[in-house]
């Protein structure tokens, strides 16, 4: 599946879900979640993006199936922030 094509689907992942619902058992606001995942969100998708570049960059051809998925991680994480 090629990341260019894929939208992410509009709602939160399973993960997110679990989370957010632990961290309102313990009294975390839900405004207060969001604003964490949002500011780690970015991070992550910056992070994996600037890996996949990385990897790109060492031209090994055998490497090259890695990037579609690095792409795909990066866009469900953060759909948002720039390729």
């Amino acid at each position: 599946m090629s990341a260019s094509g894929f939208e992410p689907p509009h709602t939160s992942p399973e993960a997110r879900a679990r989370i957010t619902s632990a961290l309102l058992a313990h009294g975390w606001e839900r405004g207060a979640i969001k604003e964490v995942f949002d500011l780690y969100d970015s991070e992550l998708a910056r992070q994996i993006r600037e890996e996949r570049k990385a990897v790109e960059a060492e031209n090994v051809a055998s490497h090259a199936y890695l990037f579609d998925g690095m792409d795909y991680a990066a866009d469900i994480i953060d759909p948002h922030s720039p390729s």
